[in-house]
């Protein structure tokens, strides 16, 4: 009986500890990290770069950007500037941030062009544009960056645009040397064809010349030239006789309807004496 007990009581603890054992070895799962709900924003074009022609004084172009992942709020991207040329308010105006509305993906940066920030058609800026990250949105590791060329687009040309006063006229002679500011004037233009005509310049020498009349061709509309149409017997107020011709090196004048100005290019002969070997250069500009 007593080898009897024994054996329970042995069983008893052997359970016991078996029980324990298993207890020691449980597994206690590791708590996970908490999920990452961080967005990113990048410029939603994988072309980063392009070219804004500014044609009037309220254009601008929509930049299009896009986040990793919607939101039941709204969100800030915000945005930094930079060019060494390009000046805010001056050449173009934008905001610092753009807010992409909750449960969206995309939404778009505006820039706008100054038309008048530029002094003429040549004049191209560059803007480099750089999403940079904040407490909600943070920069994405490519396409964060957008090059943005801003240019002055010149508008059609017509001819009516350059009736007018022309104050800031200068010009280079051989004979007179650099004159200048006079005012000269344009009160007469007419179309020969639709990329031809002809203009009428008065004043031209500020002494008394008659007006001399030029032909203008913009059959090229990025390099419209002028031509002065040969005139003999053109006298100034001392009564000095002057003629006039196109330079035969093919040195032609240019306008410009965009930014108002003219280089008219001419050869000149005195009093009936031998023809000027240097251009006589006048430069009309309101």
């Amino acid at each position: 009986m007593k080898n009897c007990n024994r054996f329970f009581y042995l069983s008893i603890v052997i359970f016991l500890l078996i029980s324990a054992s298993c207890k020691k070895s449980e597994v206690i799962p590791t708590p996970l990290p908490p999920a990452d709900n961080t967005s990113y924003a990048r410029f939603s074009s994988n072309d980063t770069i392009s070219i804004f022609y500014i044609s009037s004084a309220d254009d601008s172009i929509k930049i299009p950007v896009s986040v990793s992942s919607t939101s039941d709020s709204s969100r800030t991207v915000s945005f930094n500037y930079s060019s060494n040329t390009a000046v805010l308010d001056q050449q173009y105006s934008a905001d610092s941030t753009i807010i992409i509305p909750s449960g969206k993906l995309t939404d778009s940066l505006t820039i706008k062009g100054i038309y008048a920030g530029f002094a003429s058609s040549s004049q191209i800026d560059t803007l480099k544009i750089t999403i940079v990250s904040n407490d909600k949105i943070k920069a994405n590791s490519t396409h964060t960056n957008y090059i943005l060329i801003l240019k002055k687009l010149c508008p059609a040309i017509n001819l009516n645009d350059l009736v007018g006063t022309y104050l800031n006229t200068n010009e280079v002679s051989s004979w007179n040397g650099a004159y200048g500011p006079y005012s000269t004037y344009i009160n007469t233009v007419q179309n020969t064809t639709t990329t031809t005509g002809t203009i009428v310049v008065e004043n031209i020498y500020d002494y008394g010349w008659s007006p001399i009349t030029f032909n203008v061709d913009w059959t090229n509309s990025q390099h419209p030239t002028a031509t002065v149409v040969a005139q003999n017997g053109i006298t100034d107020g001392a009564g000095t006789v002057y003629d006039v011709r196109p330079f035969p090196s093919g040195n032609l004048g240019s306008f410009s309807t965009c930014d108002n100005v003219l280089s008219l290019i001419m050869q000149v002969r005195i009093g009936g004496g031998t023809w000027d070997t240097v251009p006589y250069v006048v430069t009309l500009a309101r």
